[in-house]
């Protein structure tokens, strides 16, 4: 996978809000392909306290499988850019944690702030195939809508962020309502 540099809008999207969406990053086929790569790993239910609502995670941090995207975000030159970009300087992966979710109808993610984390970084694997019927991603109580190969930028331990409750019945491709790989990354400071 090759990094080209990020668009002119991330930086002025960064500036004014603290998270910034690129489109098309990645092909259907290739976010198909990761997402059935980790089909078989095992999931844990993970959920916030005090809120009941559960749904399926798969941690990466510390075992021997890495996500294909892996490559692309321990490159320095993408690691430099997303630095420029955000004004983050010295990104790292290495003690970054790498995890996917994938939801089910009824699952939501209340709105919170991370503990933890200089910026997070988000792939849409799978979007919802009825956007307009929850499991948009909340950033500061605002949908920000994401199609399959999109990524979001942005400060998770600034911004309260969540995911709209997921109201459509119906499951993608994967077998789940939506899916997404996140990166935890840190900075130097």
């Amino acid at each position: 996978m090759q990094f080209d540099g990020f668009p002119d809008h991330v930086r002025v999207d960064w500036a004014r809000s603290r998270y910034s969406v690129i489109r098309d990053v990645f092909t259907r086929a290739t976010c198909a392909g990761w997402e059935l790569e980790t089909r078989h790993l095992p999931t844990r239910q993970t959920c916030f306290p005090g809120h009941p609502q559960r749904w399926a995670e798969t941690s990466y941090s510390g075992s021997d499988w890495a996500p294909p995207c892996d490559g692309l975000i321990a490159d320095p030159r993408f690691l430099g850019g997303l630095g420029r970009a955000t004004g983050i300087p010295g990104l790292s992966a290495e003690g970054s944690m790498t995890w996917i979710n994938r939801y089910q109808p009824g699952d939501e993610v209340p709105e919170h702030v991370d503990a933890d984390g200089d910026l997070q970084l988000l792939i849409c694997l799978q979007a919802p195939p009825e956007p307009q019927r929850g499991g948009q991603t909340m950033i500061q109580g605002r949908e920000v809508p994401l199609a399959t190969g999109d990524v979001l930028l942005w400060k998770a331990t600034l911004l309260p962020h969540g995911m709209s409750r997921i109201e459509s019945p119906r499951l993608g491709e994967s077998g789940a309502s939506r899916v997404v790989c996140v990166f935890r990354l840190r900075g130097a400071f």
